[in-house]
């Protein structure tokens, strides 16, 4: 009969290599943890550094003339439904109560230029206006004009 040290032997052999085994199988899982972390954050950091491109460049793309010069042609609607046409480039200003809207385009001033697209809400005859059409509501489009030769296009009050 074979002695002792002869089963002993094999088996203090093989609980060391499934010891040495089972802890390389750890250490490996425990750095593969740590990689798929890392690249986890490093994931959420490149998808937070792409969210802020994504809305700088949504700021840096107007559509709002009241914002400023507009990246595309856009039209803007008052509450009666009149439509006045922004160019790409230009703005509009004009009053909170939206009687008086004007578009601008870039000039030698901060302010710019005017373009000659505006809608009055009416105004009292003066010097340059002396038409009593003034008094209504109304619009001005360089080029366009009543059948008379005046410009004073009626609008929706």
């Amino acid at each position: 009969m074979p002695s002792l040290t002869a089963y002993v032997a094999p088996l203090v052999y093989g609980a060391v290599v499934a010891t040495v085994a089972y802890s390389g199988y750890k250490i490996s899982q425990a750095i593969q943890a740590r990689q798929h972390s890392n690249y986890s954050l490093n994931s959420r950091l490149l998808n937070s550094q792409t969210e802020v491109e994504e809305e700088k460049n949504k700021k840096s793309y107007n559509l709002n003339p009241f914002d400023g010069p507009v990246d595309d042609n856009v039209c803007v609607g008052d509450r009666e439904g009149n439509i006045i046409p922004v160019k790409e480039g230009h703005w509009l200003t004009g009053t909170k109560d939206e009687k008086w809207l004007q578009e601008k385009q870039p000039g030698k001033t901060p302010d710019g230029q005017p373009t000659g697209v505006r809608k009055d809400g009416g105004h009292p005859p003066g010097p340059k206006h002396s038409d009593v059409r003034g008094l209504l509501p109304h619009a001005h489009l360089p080029g366009i004009a009543n059948p008379d030769g005046t410009p004073w296009l009626p609008i929706k009050k």
